[in-house]
């Protein structure tokens, strides 16, 4: 559910100024390193699952908090001081403040899915070690 609400707040920032056809390949590639990143935040992320209640506990990295900061200021950045120079590279200013929100965006959603695929292989897992361990006959 949180991918998509990420999804949904940039596409309503960006439909504020619609990218034009020459900045797509920009914004692209923009989601695609941002895509990139997610995964490997989401596989570094670490999960554990309580044997007993099967509870999901994940540690977030402080790390990431400092990324995102740096990502907004970045969109920021830009905006103010590649403004006067967007035309001579090709780019719009719009694309240039929506390329750190589209990064943001891949970023956010693709941690998230691998976090939840490795979840639910964690407590798979779990649970089958559970059973294993109860169906097992009792020791001497």
């Amino acid at each position: 559910m949180v991918p998509i609400i990420y999804l949904v707040i940039a596409a309503l920032v960006i439909a504020q100024a619609p990218p034009q056809p020459a900045d797509l390949p920009w914004l692209i590639g923009a989601g695609l390193v941002g895509c990139v990143i997610g995964w490997y935040r989401g596989k570094m992320m670490r999960i554990t699952v309580d044997p007993e209640t099967h509870a999901l506990n994940q540690q977030a990295s402080p790390l990431f908090m400092i990324i995102l900061v740096a990502i907004i200021g970045l969109r920021y950045g830009l905006r103010y001081a590649l403004g006067a120079e967007s035309a001579a590279w090709g780019i719009s200013v719009a694309a240039l403040s929506d390329a750190p929100l589209i990064l943001a965006a891949g970023m956010f959603t693709l941690s998230r899915v691998e976090m939840y695929i490795r979840a639910q292989r964690l407590l798979q897992e779990a649970r089958a070690a559970k059973a294993a361990a109860g169906s097992s006959p009792p020791a001497r």
